[in-house]
């Protein structure tokens, strides 16, 4: 045989080998180690009630009471750059708007269109006497679709 087909069949073998060894591994024996918990055993007493009674919504600056300038100054970095509530509303609207103008190409569409056109033929140099000369003709066309 070849050297070059013997090279070529040693990656095949390595992945016969090794499909026809995983098809062999099983699963028996290997379990779960968590397990689900019911809402009967999870510690719902005064503690956690009271403290859900207890909160308060933050005050406008809460961070300035741990005095840090640092702090300070990351906070106004995050919120110069951040939009109001009103702002991000306004985006979510023109969104949705696109979307709706994206979506409507899609839906059926109805287009018109109509032409009237006078011509009044000359009798002049260019087209001269004949059947047309001082005469009115019309060319009017409509489509729908």
């Amino acid at each position: 045989m070849p050297r070059r087909i013997i090279r070529g069949l040693w990656p095949v073998g390595i992945l016969a080998f090794t499909l026809v060894i995983s098809g062999c591994i099983g699963t028996h024996g290997i379990k779960s180690q968590g397990s689900l918990l019911h809402a009967d055993s999870l510690a719902t007493d005064q503690a956690i009630q009271s403290a859900a009674l207890d909160a308060h919504w933050p005050a406008a600056q809460w961070w300035r009471a741990y005095g840090d300038a640092q702090l300070d100054r990351w906070v106004e970095i995050a919120t110069l750059g951040s939009p109001s509530l009103a702002l991000a509303a306004a985006r979510v609207r023109q969104a949705r708007a696109m979307a709706q103008v994206a979506e409507s190409a899609e839906s059926v569409q109805l287009q018109g269109n109509a032409s009237l056109m006078r011509h009044d033929w000359p009798e002049d140099q260019f087209y001269g006497p004949g059947a047309l000369a001082d005469t009115r003709t019309w060319d009017n066309n409509a489509s729908l679709g």
